[in-house]
This record gives C-alpha cells, structure tokens and sequence, in this order.
C-alpha cells in the first residue's frame, strides 16, 4: 500500500511503500474505521532511514511531522489523514492521524435553540458547521425531513455534527476526494436514513457474501447486553400556546386523544399504545422488572423521553424508535479475520457452533486493518435486537432429530504415498472414515473393499503398483449393522518412463528479451494509460522487444481485459463421478526474463577546500584549513582536481574588527573561558568544543591554561534549552446552583456554562471546568462549591440625621487618573556629609585629613559639616596595594589614530548609486577606519534596509471587502467568488480600465500604509496600476512584485500571475487634509482578464491576512438582531461576554501561575542577600568616589561631568547624580538602579525584579496581554493574543 505524504498545503512532498527500495518503509499500522461516528484513524511507524533523494540538510522522514497529512487509495477511493500526534526517537517516527480537520476535531459550537421548524443543511448552516471547515453536504436521503430543535451546552463541530444526525434519524459518513496536485476536491458529508427496516443506512447489502464458519471465517464471538433494556415509554413534546392573561406559556404535549396503535409480527402483538405510553409485551415477557410477577402492572421497566415536536404523531414516531432500540438485549459479533467488506454493509453469518445454529443478517460496525501485518485484522459487526425462539421445545426437538436423520453418511478416503505408481514400483495404504453432519462416526462401522476383483475387510487397504495395470478403481463400502451406509472410489495409475524424443528446433540468438506492460481502461489504451498504476484498471497491454525501456505509445501493446464481464450463472449440471488423480505435468516453457535491475556500481562523494566562492583560491582536496567547502557526488573513486565540478558552501566567516580592550587583570596570568557542547546533561553524549549544531547542553569552565580540555568532565553543565510547555487553549466552565451542597457529580442534570442565580431556596452554587491543551490534552475537574448564598444580616442602628446642606452647582464631571504606586518614605531635608581621613594602620594610627599617600583610607558619613579628628569616627580601609609581582607582558596596544565612523544612503540593497547625503532613500550603509573622507565604493558600507521596521496595522480601512458593494468600478463585480470573497473581472475597453476603486472609511494621518488584495491575469507577467490619492500626499511606493515609485498619487506597477495570488503595496505618505482613495488594477490590454478579490487596507508595512472592516463586522452583528434584542442590548451582552472571557481565562491561568510562582519566590530568596549586598557596595563606592575626586585636577568641565554622572569602581560603573537621588549601578553580574539609595529594580541571571512599577498600557506575559478594558477603565482584562 502506497502512503502519500502532503505538506500543509497538500502539496505532495514524499512517500512510503514496502513495495519499492528507494522509499521509506512503514510497520506496525492500524487503520480503524468506525459506523457510529462516520469517521476512521489510521496510525503507523516508519523507520528514519536514508534514501536516494535525500541531501545533507534534508531527509524525507522530516516531512512527517505535526504539519503533515497522509493519504492513500483503497477499492477506488481516497482516504486522506491528519497527523494528531507524532512520537519520534532516534530510530523511528510513529504518527497517529485522522480523517477528519481540525475545524471539525477542535472548534466549538455554541448553544443553539431554533425558533422554527428547519432541515438538516440549514441546522449545518446556522451553527456553521459547514462553512468554516469546507465541509459540504454530498448525498442527503433525509433532505425533506424538517425539526424544531435545541442545544444548551458547547459541543465540539464534530460532536454537534454528530448530535444533529441522530435528532433526525440518520447516519452519516465523510468522503474526501482529492485533485492531481493533491488540493482539495471535495470534503463531503454523506447523509443516510437510519438503518431500520426499510432503509440500509450507510453501505449496502451484501447478497453475494455468505460468511460460514470453517469456511470463511476462524472464530465468532456473540455478545448479549441487557444493560439498558425497557419495554415502556411515556414520551413528551412540547409547543408554545397563549393562556388566558394572553401570555405565551409552554404546554406539555402527549400521546393522548391519538387513535389506538399497534405493530404485530409473526401474528403475535409486539407493540402497542395504551393511554399516553407504548409498551412491548414480548420484551415485558423475556426480561421482566421484578423477580416475582405479583401483578402485571409490576413487570414493565418504563422509561421517560422528552423530544423536540409538538405534533403528537411525530411523537409517537420517535417513541417507536426508541423502544425497539431497546426492548431488546443489544447483540454483536466480533469475527477474527477481515471480510473485504465496507462500514456499514449488510452480510449474513452461518456458524452451527451455537445452539440453536447462528443465522444471522448483520452490519459492519467497525473494522481494524493493518496492511502489513493482515493477520491482525478484525471486523466488529452489529444487529439490532435478538429475540427469543417462539417454537416449543416439544417441536424444536422434533425438527431437531429430523435435521439429523436427513444427513447422509460421507466417506473420506485418505493416502500415505499417493493415488500413481511409476514402473509398478511402490505401494500405498489406503485409510478410510466415516462422517454424518460434519461429526465423525466410529462405533459399529465395518469396511469391505474391492480391488480387480479381489475382497476383503480392514480399516485399511494396501496397494501394491505392480498390482496396477495402466489404471486400477479401488472401492470401499461402510457397513452399519450390516447394512451399507455408504460408498466410494479411487482410482491408482501406473505409468512407464517413454521414449526419447526428436530434437526441439535451434533457439533464437543471444539477446536479451523484455516484456513491457502497461495498464489502460479501454481496449487501445488510450484511456488512463499508465506504466506503473493497475489500481482500478480495466485493461492489460503487452508486448516483447529487445529494448529495455517500456514504451508510452498505447499502440504498441496488445491489449485484453483484466477480468471479464460476470456471465449468466448456469444450470446446475448433474454430480459427475470422481476422476482419477492427473499424472505429473510436462515442465513449462522458461518464463520471460524480468526487467534489468539498477547497475552495481559504487557510489562516492568527493570533498574539496578552497578560499573562494568558485574553489579557485587555494584548492584543496586534502587541507581543510580552508573558507569554502566544495562536495559532489558520482561512481568514481578519484577525486577531480577541477574546481567547477564541485558545489561550494563557505564554512568560515572572515575575521570580526577588533574588539574593545579589557580590564587589566589581577596578577599577571590570563584566565580563559573554555566553552563545550554536548547532547547530555553530563557532557559525555555528543561532547565537541566546536560544534554546537542540535546540541542542547553547554558546559563551561575558567582556568589560566589556553588549551580547551577535552574531559568532557572538566565542564559544568547547563541546559541550553528546556522543552516547550503545554498550555492552556481553552477553558470552559460549568455552573449549578442546588438546594445540597454534596452529592453532586457531572452527570447531575441542569449544568449551564453560564454562572446561576443562589437564592435562599438553592443555596449552593456548584463548578467545574474542562481545559484543553495545546498538545490536544484535556482534563475535567470534579464538581466542587465555589459560593453560598448568605444568611441576611441584622439591621443595623439608625444613625444620627445629619444637617442639611446648601445644594451646591453641579461641576463638570472630571478624567480620572491613573491610581499611582505609594512612592518610598523620603530623607528628610538635612544635608549629609561625608569624611575622609587618611592612616598608616587599619586602626588609624597615623591619622591625618590630608595625606593621601597613606595606604589607609578612614570614611564615615553624617550631618555635621566639620571633619572628626578621633580615628574611631572613621571606617578604615586599604585602598593602597601592595606591589605585586611583574605580570606577563600585554598585548600591543592599538595605535593612537583617530577612528571615523562613515554614513551612506541609496535606494538599492546593494548600495550602488550612493549618496552621502539622505534623500529619503531606502537603504542606510555604515563602516568605520582612521580615515576622515567618506568613501565613495559601495563595498565598504554595511547595508540595512531602513523601511524594514515592521508595523502591523489591524484595522482593514476598505468596507465591504468581501462582498465589493462598495466599489466604485461596481459594473466590474461579478456573481463568482474565490474563498467568499466576490471577484471583480475586467470587461472589454479602449484606453485603460480600473477593476477596483474605492475610498477609505477613515482619513489617514501620515507614515506608512499597506494594501493588499488577491488577484490572476489570464496572461502570465501582466503589468497592472495602483494608485493612493485625491489628495496626493505619496512620498513613496514600492510593491511586493519590485515596483517602485516617488509619485504623489501613489503610483506604482503589479505584475500579476495565472495563479490567484495576495499582493501588496507599501505607501508612505504625509498626512493628508481628508480621505483618501485607492485603486488596485489599472489595466492597459483588453485582450487580457484581470481578476480582483479581498482587498484590504492596514497601517503599517507588513502584510497579514484578510480581516472585515469594523464597519462590516458591525453590520453583521446589527443585522443578527431582531425585535426583541435591540443593538444596546447586543452591546451590552458583547461587554459582559468579553468580561466572562476574560475572568475564565484568568482563572485558567492560575495554575500555571502558582508554577512560576514558587520558581520566583525560590529565585527571590536566592537573590535577597544580594539586594541588601548591592546597597552596601552603592554606599562603599559612592565614599571612595568622593575620595578620589580629590585627588585629580584639571578638566573642569568633563570631570564635573563625570562627577556628577558617571562612576567606576572595583564593584562596577555607577550612572547618575552623586546625590544618590536616581542610580543605576552595572556589575558582571547585577545591573540595579537605586531611588533615594534604596535598591528598587535589578537585572539578574536572566531575570528583572521589579519592586513597584506603573504599565500605562498594557503588559504581555507570553501568549496573555493584560489591558484596561476599552468599554469599562474600571476592568482590566487579560486576552489570548496568540
């Protein structure tokens, strides 16, 4: 079986077949099939070997993944999968898919009651079951059958899909058919009546299949349920009726005042109506509801059903339904083995293994079938109800033994040696048994038999072959209370070698003769002509010549039917006697020669190096120290010394400029950084010091030694990168409200996803939520109380009535603000000093206030502006080192040249046509030397597209964008869509034509704009107009097929393909005074089509998908709503749904939260000696900054500058003002900034904690963005945004 696999446009990109080498091969696959649902899974591994067309960077077995699709053929038609979840290891990828999309799988629909009677495509219709998933309704028996119905929960697409089939009594299957580039044909749902008496349902009867065991089939296993057995139905409706106050009120509908009912079978009452229930008798008989029958009344199990219909007739209908689905134990045959049968076909089993004898007309319910491993197949079949034998035991005994007698005795004769003799050598036992009804009889059997006359008696018999001349009939009799019971024959020849034959004519010469065939589906192969496809092929063509190659011209093979038409079947010709065993046949005719395998040659792959793009420089196949690397492949093993027969790759980038000096290090050594890689978290798996390729740990070490190690043990390891987390797609949640608070479960009825009132009568509200993953995982939580109605309180005192004011004059109603953060408790207004002495000792003996050579330096600060002279008042430390040894001598320092950086501008990404002053063009260039004059070659610069600042706008500014109705080239709009989306066509013109006009909804306010539309010319590379005016205000335009332009009314060129296609223009433009127009499609050839759909306009540079207008989505909604709902109320219900999102959403974040939650607080806690560690130094530094600005001169203005804003000590550069009001201090390891000399935000391994902070707008976490709710700046609300 071939497998197809399609990219995520269906596009055909590899296969797996057993059948051929040169493709990946697969094992262990399953593909279910399933009536009840309509649809099938199919999953499979496949080994990750290489094949022929696989290169360095790609191998075929990467195309399966989660993006992929699968499909195959079978009996003639396409099946066609989506992957779900792929397992992968080092060996093999296992998939599991299924046939359905993720639309349908995934997408929710939403509660839905209907307000009139309407049929099962306008239900698809309504809830958009159709549409969004490019399902369409195929065949539909039911197309004329009309209901009332409703849904209260969320249902999947599927599961809703599924709902509305079986209010209507029917099933369903869906069929995909695909185009030859593999894009969708058709995904067709196929809508049956219920299987009953009179209908089949999905598949069709199967008169030509008997299944008989020991036959066709190895075992059957029979299930009886009587689970949910009953035998009595009070079915109810409902309508909607006015009572006498005139109020609309729900009226209860039931089957009384119906005329009387009944259903017989065999002549016997099976069901029937009595009052406002139908009962089954028969059933009442079989599986009474109490163990005693004390009344009749006492023996019926009677259930309860509501339905949707007010007519009582089509009450009673569905009741029917219902009780003969379950008047009766459910019974299913599970058949080992596969039936080539399809879902839903109808067959009829016969196994004598049960008692009374199995016969039976069943359904196919479900299959399971592996194309490489068969045996594993099985096939599920299902009835309706089973009923009881009504024969008396008195008659089925009789039957019975009458059954019996008619059997007849069969003989079976069996041999040791065989039935032919060759030159009467030999000889052969002959054994014989005796059967009746397929059982073997022993007891009271005698046998006589007869050969040429001669008698005798035995279980057995020899024959000797030199008793047998040409042919000898040996008889046997069996005998029963000497009476003979049965007879039979076999017949024994001998044969004798013959004599030598002429000699056969001279054979053809030597050469070598190939068969080709072909298959075709008429009789000259003109129709479906193929080499290498027999799938459904009618037709067979063959031919010989010399040639090894097949030919592709139908006329050259002869062509005959693969299978005939199916005759008349014949009458039954009379039992004929049984021949005698044929002699061995002469040896055929050598069979043709097959086609040639490939040749054996062996294949080699030639490495070369080179220092240039075209491995010129420095060719190489055998030093590797090298920029470029150069590969081809062949079957010799030399390697070419000719460059051009390599591909080369550059391997080594050119050296990077010279960085910026480091600290003088400590003594004189130099520490080195060693960095490795490996794919374990101990270094030991795929350890390399170089190569970081699809490595996932990094191990690092410092030492004074340059030589990285190479002991993979020597490193400490980190994890480069964790695996990606699951999250939370979906959440939704349940809500009852009860008079309990335990007992509770899911399947208590009332639930609602929307929150109930709790009242004094039902005190308890009760929750539970189901999440859906984003790895397709979903897990349900169990019902919980989440609130209690409250006991109400006691009144409180009256209290004292107060003066009445004056009425003051109503104010204007002010904005109000943003709540701000308390701001830390500030100094208070005294000036602080700091003092510094200086001392021979860290006791401070050799105090003085003004010598700074001492080694010692004494600091302390308070408010008093006099110096201490008591060296007690001082904090003393060593601030003068001592020598150390000589260091290893430094690096030569770079020379004292002046560096210059130098700016270019062109409108070309590779500069060429440069200018050294900006003229708005698009690309800005840049390098640096000692050189002042800026250089006029374009090679130097280093070029960076000053447009690609990526802005996406989301509002579409074009209104009826789907529909056209407001283009004003409107004679241009056409009754065809693509997508939805209406098509504007060019017609006949003279000059030029615009296919789409129109204005924008808003005024535009200056900057860069996009508009994008889809579009095909039925001419390849056809040039079309755009236009941005009426005012122009254009600067600029560029269009995604290179058109560029300066022109004011924004013109630019579009060069169209024969493929629909999204196109876009960018315009920057100054603000214009009003609203602006836009044409896409000016068109100068009326001989060519020009085809216009989907435009959209967006702020921004970048391009994205089609949305509506805002306007359009409006009107959509308006249109939704009818007399009783008015447009505020949507307003509002629109604000308190968005509300409810939110709150779910937020709930649903919690427990990941509370994950990152202990993470944050263990990182905290880590990390608060350090806060109170950086506070220290910022004070320690800001004393000896003080000192050492005392000690340098000179420089007014740049050190009083750098006094007053800059700082660099041993524990890292400060930034900000001395007075320690706002710092920033930068270490190796923390970057803080300091308020009031309080440490209030840092920057640490990988993370920044922030004490208090105020977000204006909005803060995003990941795929969640917290923002001020538009309609309500009281709420905050938390959205998904991808």
């Amino acid at each position: 079986m071939l497998l197809t696999i399609h990219d995520a446009s269906l596009q055909k990109v590899a296969f797996v077949d057993n059948d051929k080498q040169n493709t990946l091969n697969y094992y262990d696959d399953t593909w279910a099939r399933d009536l009840p649902t309509g649809s099938s899974t199919f999953e499979f591994t496949v080994f990750k070997k290489a094949i022929k067309s696989d290169t360095a960077l790609s191998k075929a077995y990467q195309y399966l993944n989660e993006r992929a699709w699968v499909s195959f053929r079978y009996h003639g038609r396409t099946y066609l999968f989506n992957v779900m979840t792929v397992e992968e290891n080092e060996q093999t990828i296992k998939c599991y898919c299924e046939n359905l999309n993720l639309e349908l799988i995934n997408e929710h629909a939403n509660p839905y009651k209907a307000e009139r009677s309407m049929s099962f495509i306008e239900y698809c219709q309504e809830m958009g079951l159709l549409g969004f998933s490019n399902l369409s309704v195929g065949i539909n028996e039911i197309s004329d059958r009309r209901r009332t119905l409703e849904w209260e929960g969320q249902d999947t697409n599927l599961a809703r899909l599924l709902s509305l089939a079986n209010k209507f009594d029917a099933e369903i299957e869906f069929e995909t058919q695909l185009n030859a580039d593999s894009s969708i044909k058709s995904f067709r749902v196929n809508v049956y009546q219920e299987n009953d008496e009179n209908h089949q349902g999905v598949g069709r009867v199967r008169n030509d299949i008997q299944l008989t065991y020991g036959k066709n089939l190895t075992s059957i296993t029979r299930k009886v349920d009587k689970t949910g057995v009953f035998n009595a139905i009070r079915p109810t409706g409902k309508r909607r009726v006015k009572n006498e106050k005139g109020e609309e009120v729900e009226e209860v509908v039931t089957l009384g005042g119906l005329e009387p009912w009944s259903v017989m079978r065999d002549g016997i009452l099976e069901f029937y109506q009595r009052n406002e229930s139908l009962y089954a008798p028969i059933s009442m008989q079989m599986y009474p509801s109490v163990f005693s029958p004390s009344t009749f009344d006492d023996q019926w199990i009677r259930k309860d059903f509501s339905y949707e219909t007010d007519n009582p007739k089509e009450l009673r209908r569905l009741a029917y339904n219902e009780l003969k689905k379950h008047c009766y134990p459910a019974v299913t045959y599970e058949v080992d083995g596969f039936i080539d049968v399809e879902i839903g076909d109808t067959i009829k089993i016969y196994d004598n293994g049960f008692n009374p004898a199995l016969m039976i007309q069943a359904r196919v319910s479900e299959q399971k079938i592996s194309f490489t491993n068969p045996a594993s197949n099985k096939t599920t079949f299902s009835n309706f109800k089973a009923l009881e034998n009504k024969l008396s035991d008195g008659i089925q005994a009789a039957f019975e033994r009458l059954f019996e007698a008619s059997k007849p005795y069969i003989i079976k004769l069996a041999t040791d040696k065989g039935v032919i003799f060759k030159n009467g050598a030999g000889e052969s036992i002959v054994t014989a048994a005796l059967y009746k009804g397929g059982k073997p009889v022993v007891a009271g059997v005698t046998w006589r038999w007869a050969l040429d006359g001669n008698v005798s008696t035995g279980m057995s018999y020899v024959v000797r072959g030199s008793s047998v001349r040409d042919t000898s009939t040996l008889t046997v009799a069996a005998y029963i209370d000497n009476n003979q019971v049965a007879v039979d024959e076999i017949s024994f020849a001998n044969v004798l070698d013959g004599t030598t034959g002429t000699p056969g004519t001279p054979g053809r010469d030597g050469r070598t003769p190939y068969v080709h065939t072909a298959w075709a589906n008429n009789t000259t192969g003109t129709d479906g002509f193929s080499l290498d496809s027999s799938i459904n092929k009618l037709y067979i063509g063959i031919y010989t010549d010399f040639e090894p190659n097949d030919s592709t011209d139908p006329k050259k093979y002869k062509w005959a039917k693969v299978k005939g038409d199916k005759g008349e079947k014949g009458d039954k010709g009379d039992p004929g006697q049984r021949g005698l065993q044929g002699l061995q046949g002469a040896r055929g005719e050598q069979g043709l020669p097959g086609r040639n395998g490939a040749d054996g040659k062996t294949q080699y792959t030639h490495i070369a190096y080179s220092n240039s793009s075209d491995g010129r420089k420095d060719f190489s196949v055998s030093v590797s120290d090298r920029a470029y690397i150069g590969m081809y492949v062949d079957f010799i093993q030399a390697d070419s010394s000719n460059p051009a027969d390599y591909a080369w790759t550059l391997v080594k980038g050119s050296d990077g400029a010279n960085g910026v000096a480091g600290k003088a290090g400590a003594d004189g050594r130099t520490p080195y950084l060693h960095i490795a890689y490996a794919t374990s978290n101990n270094g030991s798996q795929g350890f390399s010091t170089t190569d970081s390729t699809n490595k996932t740990y990094i191990g690092t070490y410092t030492d004074y030694a340059q030589a990285d190690s190479t002991d993979y043990r020597d490193y400490k390891w980190t994890l480069i990168k964790g695996a990606d987390g699951n999250g939370i797609s979906n959440v939704t949640n349940y809500y009852l409200a009860t008079t309990v608070s335990t007992g509770i479960t899911r399947a208590s009825t009332g639930w609602t996803t929307t929150p109930q009132a709790i009242t004094s009568d039902k005190r308890y509200l009760w929750n539970y939520r189901v999440e859906l993953y984003t790895n397709g995982t979903s897990k349900t939580t169990d019902p919980t109380v989440i609130g209690v109605h409250g006991e109400k309180g006691e009144r409180g005192q009256q209290g004292a009535t107060g003066a009445k004011g004056d009425k003051g004059d109503t104010g204007p109603r002010g904005l109000q603000g943003d709540q701000g953060i308390p701001g830390a408790r500030g100094a208070d207004g005294r000036t602080q000093y700091t003092h510094i002495a200086y001392a021979d000792t860290i006791s401070g003996s050799g105090f003085s206030q003004t010598n700074a050579d001492k080694p010692y330096i004494g600091v302390y600060v308070d408010f008093n502006a006099t110096d201490s002279v008591n060296p007690a008042d001082y904090r003393w430390t060593r601030w003068k080192g001592r020598d150390g040894a000589d260091g290893l001598p430094g690096k030569a320092g770079a020379d004292g040249r002046t560096p210059y950086v130098h700016f270019a501008y062109s409108d070309n990404a590779d500069g060429s046509g440069l200018t050294t002053t900006d003229n708005g063009q698009r690309y800005f260039g840049h390098y640096s030397d000692f050189e002042k004059p800026d250089s006029l070659d374009k090679s130097k610069y280093k070029w960076a597209d000053r447009w690609a600042k990526v802005e996406v706008g989301i509002r579409n500014l074009l209104a009826n964008s789907r529909t056209l109705k407001s283009n004003i080239e409107r004679a241009r709009n056409t009754g065809d869509n693509i997508d939805g989306f209406t098509i504007a066509r060019s017609g006949t013109f003279t000059g030029y034509q615009d296919i789409f006009k129109q204005d924008l909804t808003t005024r535009t306010t200056g900057g860069q704009y996009i508009g994008s539309f889809l579009a095909r010319a039925s001419v390849e590379n056809h040039t079309v107009n755009c236009f941005f005016y009426n005012p122009n205000t254009t600067k600029k335009a560029i269009s995604s097929t290179g058109g560029r332009s300066t022109s004011s009314d924004g013109f630019v060129k579009v060069t169209l393909s024969t493929n629909w296609k999204r196109y876009w223009v960018v315009w920057e433009e100054t603000e214009p005074t009003s609203i602006k127009r836009v044409i896409f499609g000016r068109s100068f050839n009326s001989s060519v089509t020009v085809e216009i759909a989907a435009p959209a306009f967006y702020l921004g540079n970048t391009t994205k998908d089609h949305t509506e207008a805002p306007e359009d989505v409006q009107r959509d909604i308006d249109s939704k709503a009818d007399q009783g709902l008015t447009q505020e109320q949507l307003n509002a219900l629109n604000e308190k749904s968005q509300i409810l999102e939110a709150e779910m959403k937020a709930k649903a974040s919690m427990e990941a939260f509370s994950e990152l939650e202990k993470a944050y607080n263990a990182f905290v806690d880590k990390n608060a000696q350090d806060a109170a560690q950086s506070e220290k130094d910022l004070i320690e530094a800001g004393r000896r900054i003080d000192l050492l600005t005392t000690q340098f001169g000179g420089l007014a203005e740049l050190k009083t500058f750098i006094d007053t804003y800059m700082k660099s000590t041993n524990e890292g550069l400060i930034i900000g003002k001395n007075d320690a009001s706002s710092t920033i201090k930068v270490s190796s390891d923390r970057i803080s900034m300091f308020s009031a000399g309080k440490e209030v935000m840092y920057i640490s391994q990988g993370v920044i904690n922030i004490d208090n902070g105020i977000f204006t707008a909005s803060v995003q976490i990941g795929r969640f963005r917290t923002e001020q709710y538009h309609l309500n700046k009281d709420v905050n609300v938390i959205r998904y945004v991808g």
